[in-house]
């Protein structure tokens, strides 16, 4: 006991150390790189200049007339775009969805567990998850919210009352981040209240209609934004994609959902995280599953049973579906939290979830290390690229040109654009699709004037036809790693029309970028 006693004392002060920890990838270099996030922030700085009126940018983009459900990065960074460098943003940004993540974890085990509170440790490995690493800002967002409205909701019927404000406010937040996981959660919150009432008896079930009152009086904004979106977009192509079924499983093994960059070492850094969280998971679900016939269903055993259905949902959803992609790896991921959470409310002993929950997290240390040594290079490449920005005038519209066989390089070139000057930057993905809060204008449109720069590191394409196309010319062009790049003969054109009808204005330090400017 006196052991136990010890362990609880220091694992509150152990805890938002190991947290801190997984901060450094992210704080280490002076642009933290993620595949998406360079897209996404400068969605942030479009989205700022839109509500400000700004006629250039008012030119080329446009606000979504609907509350879109991915407004929630997206508006918090436009705020801090207003007293904040964009790069200090990112990381404000990034910190926050792990810091929140950790919380908001540790509290769902403290109120479905409190005695053992240290098993929350488990989050460890997903604070640096895939999603995070690709740049999934708001998913990554919506997993606080996530638990803090599972925490509530069971808070809410465990004591008889429920907080519908402020469980009505974090949904809403949670519909603003992520549409998925605010479904999700919906069915997550009505299972738990059909759980409570399956196991009650007659006195119980009159608290739990008040109960039911409270989560659809919190329910009702956002499902009522739900409706409203559904019924205002286009319904998304049936595309329908499986991955096979021996990926799936190894998936499960190899720990794919925070497996962040497949760099050297992380395979195996992520299946020493994942193996002990499983052996403890099926350790807890078999020996919950021998004491049911020997007592009453219980309230807990809503984690055992939410556990199986996910994983169950992670073999049988396609990996893409309804215009959604990277599905399977996410529900692994709520698959892994939950089997977490069964294992905090196991009937496991301490002396043997302890050595599981501490090898989970000297492996996650090891894979941070990694991760931030991955960090810190891809920082290194992003400083390289940005030291040309100065050159970039006001009102320009720049056309990247990406040469670089690395896929985390795909969306850099959006960082030029979250400067002072007001620059429009060609290859931004994210403002095609249609729940992204600010939008392509139709007629400015680059992707098929110009060629396929957005989509090639070895494009073929026409400067010229932008203008020929929207009657805008293009003011510059950045090329990326042309220096290295194998010539062929698209290479050669593109040069020859930079030769043609603009001038050299910049190179960085080592001449991976070349800044041009039109003559």
């Amino acid at each position: 006991m006196a052991i136990s006693i010890g362990w609880k004392r220091v694992e509150r002060w152990l805890y938002p150390l190991l947290v801190a920890v997984h901060l450094v990838p992210i704080l280490a270099p002076h642009w933290f790189v993620t595949l998406d996030g360079p897209s996404h922030l400068y969605s942030a700085r479009i989205v700022r200049s839109l509500v400000l009126g700004d006629p250039f940018f008012h030119r080329f983009f446009h606000l979504s007339t609907y509350p879109e459900p991915y407004w929630l990065g997206h508006a918090a960074m436009a705020v801090l775009l207003g007293f904040l460098p964009a790069w200090a943003v990112g990381k404000v940004m990034w910190c926050a969805a792990v810091i929140g993540l950790a919380l908001a974890f540790r509290f769902l085990v403290r109120t479905i567990a409190p005695t053992r509170v240290w098993t929350s440790f488990l989050v460890m490995p997903f604070l640096l998850n895939y999603a995070l690493r690709l740049g999934f800002l708001n998913f990554c967002l919506s997993l606080a919210l996530l638990f803090l409205a599972l925490a509530m909701a069971w808070r809410g019927i465990q004591h008889g009352r429920m907080k519908a404000t402020w469980l009505a406010l974090a949904m809403v937040l949670l519909y603003f981040a992520h549409l998925s996981t605010f479904l999700l959660c919906v069915g997550m919150l009505s299972a738990l209240w059909a759980w409570a009432w399956l196991i009650s008896g007659a006195a119980e079930r009159h608290n739990l209609r008040r109960i039911a009152l409270g989560l659809c009086g919190a329910l009702v904004l956002p499902l009522a934004l739900v409706a409203g979106y559904v019924m205002s977009h286009h319904p998304a192509q049936a595309t329908v994609a499986r991955l096979p079924f021996s990926d799936l499983w190894r998936y499960i093994i190899e720990g794919r959902s925070w497996n962040a960059l497949g760099t050297d070492g992380e395979h195996w850094a992520c299946i020493v995280t994942a193996v002990p969280m499983l052996f403890a998971g099926i350790a807890a679900l078999v020996l919950r599953a021998k004491l049911i016939g020997n007592r009453k269903w219980c309230l807990t055993d809503f984690w055992p049973l939410l556990t199986l259905a996910s994983f169950a949902a992670y073999f049988l959803i396609p990996d893409v579906v309804a215009g959604g992609s990277s599905v399977s790896p996410r529900l692994l991921l709520f698959s892994m939290f939950f089997l977490a959470c069964t294992a905090a409310i196991s009937e496991l002993p301490d002396r043997l979830l302890l050595p599981a929950v501490a090898l989970v997290v000297l492996a996650d240390l090891h894979h941070t290390r990694i991760q931030y040594a991955s960090s810190v290079s891809l920082g290194r490449e992003c400083a390289e690229l940005m030291s040309v920005q100065g050159e970039l005038a006001d009102r320009s519209v720049l056309l990247p040109l990406n040469y670089s066989g690395n896929w985390m390089h795909s969306n850099l070139s959006s960082h030029l654009g979250t400067g002072k000057a007001r620059v429009v930057v060609l290859d931004h993905f994210t403002a095609l699709a249609p729940f992204n809060p600010e939008q392509w204008n139709e007629a400015m449109k680059p992707y098929g004037p110009i060629g396929n720069f957005a989509s090639s590191n070895t494009p073929c394409i026409r400067i010229a036809g932008y203008a020929d196309s929207t009657g805008v010319a293009v003011d510059a062009v950045l090329t990326w790693k042309m220096n290295a790049a194998a010539v062929d003969s698209c290479l050669s054109d593109v040069q020859a029309q930079l030769r043609a009808d603009f001038l050299p204005v910049a190179s960085s330090p080592h001449g991976d970028a070349q800044l041009f400017r039109h003559r």
